[in-house]
């Protein structure tokens, strides 16, 4: 699938410090050569993170959105597998990306979002979270010509082939490289308000199947 990324105009471009506190500078915290002195620089500024992972940090900027640094080389490739699949405006169920270091994915802004609980499944999907797992699991087996490895009752299988949001997701895990298993994860889900609703949107890539052979296959 041709990925569209959203081209801002240059009249239209934002400064992306005009939200941070006086004081950060995103073109000092360019010119900082290594990961931890770009960290050291951005803690500095905006304190402690709100999330952290084995390859990034993730601070709030203010109630619209947050900072996704990378602290490693795996954090890079997760910024940049970001910045590809959320510009893509195909897809309503991921996080929008807002601005990103188009030189080497150093940091990434996003949608702010609320974590997402195992109850704003069915309230806002109609789905259980866990049943969705096994559904796309078998959906992604099926495309790759192995045998659906999940039992889920034909009732519950008919209601989730014809959920929009279920098969927009199933579109996007035969779309791109990501691990489907993320998916199935609450962790990789949150809520944002759009236009006066609330929505389920995916605020974690996880792993690719560059991240997995990359870091996670070096000593098979």
């Amino acid at each position: 699938m041709k990925k569209i990324i959203t081209i801002l105009k240059e009249e239209n471009m934002i400064d992306m410090t005009e939200d941070y506190p006086i004081g950060f500078d995103i073109n000092e915290l360019k010119s900082i050569r290594s990961f931890n002195g770009k960290l050291t620089y951005v803690r500095q500024h905006l304190g402690k993170p709100i999330g952290t992972g084995s390859g990034r940090e993730v601070y709030k900027v203010d109630d619209s959105k947050v900072l996704k640094m990378a602290r490693n080389e795996k954090g890079v490739v997760q910024n940049k597998a970001e910045a590809d699949w959320y510009g893509n405006t195909y897809f309503s169920i991921l996080a929008n990306v807002i601005d990103f270091d188009e030189d080497n994915y150093i940091w990434l802004e996003m949608e702010i979002a609320r974590k997402a609980k195992k109850s704003d499944f069915k309230r806002l999907w109609d789905v259980d979270i866990d049943t969705l797992y096994f559904y796309i699991s078998n959906k992604y087996n099926e495309n790759h010509g192995i045998k659906a490895a999940w039992g889920i009752s034909k009732e519950t299988e008919e209601k989730y082939d014809n959920n929009e949001y279920v098969m927009e997701l199933v579109d996007l895990i035969l779309s791109t490289n990501v691990s489907y298993g993320d998916f199935g994860r609450v962790n990789s889900w949150g809520v944002v308000n759009r236009d006066g609703d609330e929505t389920l949107v995916i605020i974690d890539m996880g792993l690719t199947d560059e991240i997995h052979k990359k870091f996670y296959n070096k000593h098979r």
